[in-house]
């Protein structure tokens, strides 16, 4: 039975990049990427059997299910399988990190043949956040300046923000510092990103266009500021849509009308939004600023965090802005 290497995230980590430039090439690649449809991505399929948000709870004899599809679809001749998917990385309302014991739980008693093995990808917390705003800011009626300032400090007082060194302290107890491995974003137009990520996947060697990716796809414009989308009901009509089904329908159970049924609630919803949020792109900012006085706040309220985290990794992570 091959390896299975699963790239749990985080989101806003060059994921598109590493799933649509070099884990598509894999011949044992399991999904996400671009244009694959749900009954070919085992990547969101295996999701949909997790805890993480929004489902609320693991489904272990359906989890068995995949993996007997995978083992019937690929050949056990090849060393490895990937699956990356970001929102593996999500919380549920019980934990803030229910895919550690998940993927443990189904590699003792699942993947019993191969190793599991896992790759997570970081970024400093500033820019994490200024991004990830500036992407679901087609989603957010509301999306400003002033609202961004306002996420930053919600974030922070309801420490709703992910902290790595818990995240990598219990990879590293669960599967071992051998099967983790842990890239950062600053690192990616460095050879050591790219040498690491192939050692560990022992994938072939990468073209120097690969590493340009993230740039050309980024909505930052300058290094301290991200673009405000224009605000798009049928955008936030999906994310509804998909967090409300997520969490009541899994994907497995009569999947034809499943997908009927969001069709339909995405349509109703995005005509409401649509007349709800009629005038909000009138006078709707185009681009949120990180203030150096936010990166501080921000800095300051993980420094015992940062702190444990280059420990772990050896690395000053400080002075990468952690």
């Amino acid at each position: 039975m091959p390896d299975l290497i699963v790239h749990i995230g985080f989101p806003k980590c060059a994921s598109s990049t590493l799933q649509n430039q070099v884990f598509k090439k894999h011949k044992g690649y399991l999904g996400t990427h671009e244009n694959l449809s749900m009954d070919k991505n085992m990547a969101l399929q295996f999701k949909g059997v997790t805890p993480v948000g929004p489902r609320q709870w693991s489904n272990f004899c359906q989890a068995k299910k995949w993996a007997d599809r995978v083992h019937k679809e690929y050949s056990n001749e090849l060393s490895s399988l990937i699956l990356s998917e970001e929102m593996l990385s999500n919380k549920n309302k019980f934990n803030a990190l229910p895919i550690i014991p998940f993927l443990e739980k189904f590699s003792k008693e699942i993947w019993t043949s191969g190793d599991l093995k896992v790759i997570v990808v970081l970024r400093n917390t500033a820019e994490m956040m200024a991004s990830s705003y500036s992407q679901n800011s087609a989603a957010n009626p509301y999306a400003s300046q002033l609202n961004f300032e306002r996420f930053i400090d919600s974030q922070l007082t309801k420490r709703v923000f992910r902290d790595y060194s818990v995240w990598i302290s219990k990879l590293y107890a669960a599967f071992g510092k051998q099967k983790v491995c842990v890239l950062l974003m600053e690192d990616i137009d460095s050879n050591v990103f790219w040498q690491q990520l192939h050692a560990f996947c022992n994938l072939p060697e990468f073209q120097n266009e690969t590493k340009l990716m993230p740039k050309l796809n980024s909505k930052r414009k300058t290094k301290n500021s991200w673009e405000i989308a224009a605000f798009s009901p049928e955008k936030k009509a999906r994310v509804m849509a998909i967090n409300l089904f997520g969490f009541i329908w899994p994907y497995f159970i009569l999947s034809k009308y499943r997908n009927t049924a969001i069709l339909f609630t995405k349509k109703k919803l995005s005509n409401h939004f649509t007349k709800k949020y009629l005038k909000e792109n009138e006078t709707r900012e185009d681009s949120i600023t990180l203030t150096e006085k936010h990166r501080e706040k921000i800095e300051s309220n993980l420094r015992s965090s940062t702190k444990i985290l280059s420990e772990l990794l050896g690395r000053d992570m400080n002075a990468l802005g952690y």
